[in-house]
């Protein structure tokens, strides 16, 4: 079974991403019904239509891929540009990173809690578990404890070492990776890498057992039609590579989140600059997914950078949101929190409001994503604790969530804003899971950061 899962369930899930996409999979679903009455069936069958399919995919005219179509519909609000110091840029970017971390860690023991458990939904397992611990663990504000007297209906946490009692660093998460990879791409390649640049760093630095998903898929068409071998690529020369069929083949995952969670260090090389952040965000985001898929990747990125320079956190949403087509899903799912999250908002209603507004996705889509970090951004505003415990309880795509959140926060605020019962059991270390270092300093990675800024200027 190469890839991420096998050919009859990525048909399953095909028809799903194909209804949200057209409202409808009736076109999909008559395609199968001739090959069936063709008497073929099974696998192979599968496997043959998702591949016809993806050359008969439409695509809405109000939720275009390709840069050029995003950018006529988008309309970029003003942002001002960084003018402080290097110093202040430094901390700015530690806080970042740090806080990145933290909310990864927050939330990666519960990302098992994703879906609905014994009557439960992911958000009531996690409250659940907390608040039989005791009445001070709920809401959030710590890492999370390892057992719970409530673990036989809530089921158990996962992620040992990213728990209270034994957490000595950042293990390593996808999250990071991505982040830790965008960064040596931005090293070795400035602000003018290419989607190639992108796709041989994953295949000189990502091991293929770390991807999942929308990764999973590009990861294994870019290989089966490309050459990536070390022998035939002393030149490095660029190939030209059909994106549309690298990120649409056998991928009913290109709406998920994963492209999100690869923006962050595109955010953090374009402090006041989230026009860039948000194409930056594209050129990566285009080998794995389409429209919303790609409009997640370009909000995070786009609020990140717009972070360092904007102190309220409406107008770094609003901000994020003016770089993606404002009549997408995705656009159209998080305007509402504008009008109806702000400090005030208890943190019970703010998460019964995400739950009404994401109701009907999958918990790893990208949607649910955006509504989460936009949201608990808007109701945690300066209280990076609050922020982060929000995007945490509000479950599903737990360690995404809290680590996206953190990175916008800590841009805004600097690296005091992070508190010191997460901050200090990380020990500064992130443990890469990357081919090369098996661990590096997280102030050491703010460093780079601001280094590739400098040398952009």
């Amino acid at each position: 079974m190469p890839g991420w899962t096998d050919d009859k369930s990525l048909f399953e899930q095909e028809v799903e991403q194909v209804r949200l996409e057209e409202g409808t999979a009736d076109r999909l679903l008559s395609m199968q019904q001739a090959i069936e009455d063709q008497g073929a069936l099974g696998a192979d069958a599968c496997r043959n239509l998702l591949n016809v399919w993806a050359g008969r995919h439409r695509e809405h005219p109000a939720e275009p891929t390709e840069l050029v179509a995003i950018q006529t519909l988008a309309r970029p609000a003003p942002c001002p540009a960084w003018d402080g110091s290097d110093a202040e840029l430094l901390d700015r970017l530690h806080g970042a990173w740090l806080a990145r971390c933290a909310g990864c860690a927050l939330g990666k023991p519960f990302e098992v809690f994703m879906h609905p458990h014994n009557g439960l939904s992911s958000r009531k397992r996690i409250a659940m578990y907390l608040k039989a611990v005791g009445e001070r663990e709920y809401p959030i504000r710590a890492y999370a404890p390892p057992r719970s007297p409530a673990e036989q209906t809530t089921g158990p946490v996962c992620c040992p070492r990213s728990t209270r009692s034994r957490i000595e660093c950042l293990e390593t998460d996808d999250d990071i990776r991505y982040t830790l990879l965008g960064t040596r791409l931005l090293e070795e390649h400035g602000l003018g890498f290419t989607s190639w640049h992108v796709a041989r760093a994953w295949m000189s630095s990502l091991p293929y057992m770390s991807v999942c998903t929308a990764e999973t898929q590009a990861f294994r068409n870019l290989v089966e039609r490309y050459d990536f071998h070390l022998g035939s690529d002393w030149a490095r020369a660029e190939q030209d590579v059909d994106w549309r069929w690298v990120r649409t083949r056998q991928n009913p995952y290109r709406e998920w989140v994963g492209a999100a969670i690869r923006a962050d260090a595109y955010g953090y090389a374009c402090p006041g600059n989230p026009t860039l952040a948000a194409e930056l965000a594209w050129r990566d985001a285009r080998i794995s997914h389409t429209a919303n898929g790609i409009y997640g990747s370009m909000l995070i990125a786009a609020m990140i950078a717009r972070a360092f320079v904007e102190p309220d956190p409406r107008q770094i949403v609003a901000g994020g949101l003016s770089h993606i087509p404002p009549q997408s899903r995705m656009a159209k799912a998080v305007l509402p929190l504008l009008d109806t999250c702000s400090p005030d908002l208890p943190d019970d209603e703010a998460l019964d409001l995400f739950d009404t507004l994401i109701a009907d996705l999958d918990p790893v889509h990208a949607i649910p994503h955006a509504v989460i970090v936009s949201g608990s951004l808007l109701v945690g505003a300066t209280d990076l604790a609050r922020a982060l415990g929000l995007s945490v309880m509000a479950g599903r795509d737990t360690d995404c969530n809290g680590a996206s959140v953190g990175s916008i926060v800590g841009a805004m605020l600097g690296s005091a804003a992070v508190p010191a019962g997460l901050a200090t059991p990380l020990h500064d270390r992130i443990e890469t899971g990357l081919i090369g270092p098996e661990y590096v300093s997280i102030a050491g990675m703010a460093a780079r950061s601001l280094g590739i800024v400098q040398r952009a200027r």
